[in-house]
This record gives structure tokens, C-alpha cells and sequence, in this order.
């Protein structure tokens, strides 16, 4: 593959929207986004099965059953289960390549939540090693609403436990996903720092629900993409993509349940309050860390105001 840009990659932490992020993207005519491939968390095909939690894996075979079937069901996902079979002795690269020409002309777009996880090494250095380069969303959202999120969900307990994001200020032990949204969001800035400026994007997810009227035409200018009236309208519809609800039985995850269509459609869920106020989720009353309070600052975030634009 020689093309330079061929794909997109959005970087995000969990329960920022990166899905429907992905979603608004998919109505492009120019891209193609299917749910979260996440193949560049291993070196190898078959370390995939090992290394996903259940969900992810869903959006993988989902991916390749509409990519190749052109439809999600109980037969077409079989189907893509045994086309990743087929290719488990290939590194994850040489497979991910391949996807890219099977979508083209059109750009991929891969949604990479789990790439940023400070558990998993070597991500970041599989995306150097590319035939090809990936221009990079840095998605982000306001770090209260992301914690309210990611403790709605069922898994939440043990999934934080399991990635270390607790709080042992104090001689206590406290989940906080506060922890997590620092890491992961301190994670990408710093590989993003050796990625040229104009290979990279930074998002508020806020700003794209709340006004996509200037955001989206932003975007497509910086991809290069086509833009005109009847593409926007195509943007503003995500829920109309392949990928805009749940699977067939056996492969029903791989979305963001916050973000399903129509479920966005009525504004921004769970506006936050100040960065500076006390987390909900703490019973000491706690507030944001002081590094987390500078690092949202430079992601436009300010400490005295609510989100908006």
C-alpha cells in the first residue's frame, strides 16, 4: 500500500462516544467505519481471542460480516469468525492492510478505545510500523459525565478494579474512573506528540452533539473529503449506518450503549456541572486531581466553566 493517508484513527478513552463519533463518520461517502476492529491490540491474529473482552471481539466479526457480506447475521458473523480463522497465523498488520483495500476508495476509519489502555504495550508501536499512515481524532470528553458513564455499567466494578483505576489517597481504597480517563488521555497526548501536526484532530465530543454545524464541515476540511449540503444531511443521521444498533444473537456488542441512535438525538446527555465541583461517585467529597484539572484544561476544558462550545 502506498498511499500515505490511508486511514483514519480515532483515539479516545472508554465511554467518551468514539462509537457514535464513528457512526457520524460512516455516513461519509468517502469512509468507511465500521465498528471497533481493535486487531492492532496483538502482534498476531491469534492472540485476538485471548486478549479482547467478549463485546470487542463482536464488533470485530460484525465489521467483517457486513464488510464482506454486506449484511450482520447469525450466518454472516459464522462467516467472518472463519475468515479470522483462516488468518490466524498473520500479524494483525498485514490483516488490517488488507481491510483498508478491501474498503477502498474509501478511507477506513478504525475506532481505537482499547489502543490507548496503559495495560496494553506495544499499540502504539504496531501504528508506526504501518505501510501506511494514520491521521489521528483525538476524541475527548468532559471527565465527570465519562465517570457517571462508565459507573451505569454492569461491568463497572470489576472492569475498573481489573485496569488498577482506584484511588488509595487517604489510606482508603475509592474506584474512581477519574484515574482511567487521566491515563488513558495522558497516553495518547504523549504518542501524539511525536505525530505531526497536521496528522491530528482534536474533538470534543460535546462540541459534536451540541453544534455540528461548524464541526463537521471542519472535520471533512481537514480530511480532504468532499463537502456539501446533501453530505451533511447524511452526517446528521448516524442512526441510519450499518453499525447503529446491536448485532445478531452471538455478536450483539460493539457499540457505546450511552450513544445508541436515536438516543443522542435529543442533545448532549448529562450536560456537566464545573470541573472544580465534588464527584458525585465520591463519598469523601473529593474533587478532579490537580494534574487531571491541567490536562482537561489543555483539552478545552475549563475548570470554572460547564461544557459547551
Amino acid at each position: 500500500m502506498n498511499t500515505i493517508h490511508t486511514a483514519l484513527l480515532v483515539l479516545a478513552s472508554p465511554h467518551s462516544g468514539a462509537g457514535f463519533l464513528g457512526r457520524v463518520l460512516d455516513r461519509h461517502p468517502e469512509l468507511y467505519a465500521p465498528l471497533p476492529l481493535n486487531l492492532l491490540v496483538e502482534e498476531r491474529v491469534r492472540d485476538l481471542a485471548d486478549s479482547l473482552p467478549p463485546a470487542a471481539l463482536d464488533g470485530t466479526v460484525r465489521s467483517i460480516a457486513q464488510l464482506y457480506a454486506g449484511e450482520q447475521s447469525v450466518e454472516t458473523v459464522a462467516m467472518a469468525r472463519r475468515w479470522l480463522f483462516r488468518r490466524v497465523e498473520r500479524d494483525t498488520l498485514s490483516v488490517l492492510g488488507e481491510i483498508c483495500s478491501r474498503v477502498a476508495p474509501r478511507r477506513l476509519v478504525e475506532i481505537g478505545v482499547l489502543y490507548a489502555d496503559p495495560h496494553r504495550k506495544g499499540t502504539f508501536e504496531r501504528l508506526d510500523k504501518a505501510p501506511y499512515r494514520f491521521l489521528i481524532i483525538h476524541l475527548v470528553r468532559h471527565p465527570i459525565p465519562q465517570g457517571l458513564c462508565w459507573l451505569r455499567q454492569p461491568e463497572a466494578v470489576p472492569e475498573l478494579y481489573r485496569i488498577g483505576s482506584i484511588d488509595t489517597r487517604g489510606g482508603t481504597r475509592q474506584i474512581d474512573p477519574q484515574i482511567d480517563w487521566l491515563r488513558r488521555n495522558s497516553r495518547i497526548r504523549e504518542y501524539l506528540r511525536q505525530v505531526p501536526r497536521e496528522r491530528q484532530f482534536r474533538l470534543r465530543i460535546e462540541d459534536l452533539l451540541g453544534h455540528p454545524e461548524p464541526v463537521l464541515p471542519a472535520l471533512c476540511d481537514w480530511l480532504q473529503l468532499e463537502w456539501s449540503e446533501a453530505i451533511r444531511a447524511q452526517m446528521q443521521h448516524p442512526e441510519r449506518s450499518a453499525f447503529s444498533g446491536p448485532g445478531p444473537y452471538g455478536a450483539e456488542g460493539g457499540l457505546d450503549s450511552e450513544f445508541l441512535a436515536p438516543a443522542a438525538d435529543d442533545g448532549l446527555p448529562d450536560m456537566p456541572a464545573r470541573l472544580d465541583r465534588p464527584l458525585p461517585w465520591r463519598t469523601d467529597h473529593a474533587s478532579l486531581r490537580p494534574e487531571l484539572l491541567e490536562l482537561a484544561g489543555e483539552l478545552g476544558y475549563g475548570i470554572h466553566d460547564q461544557t459547551s462550545t
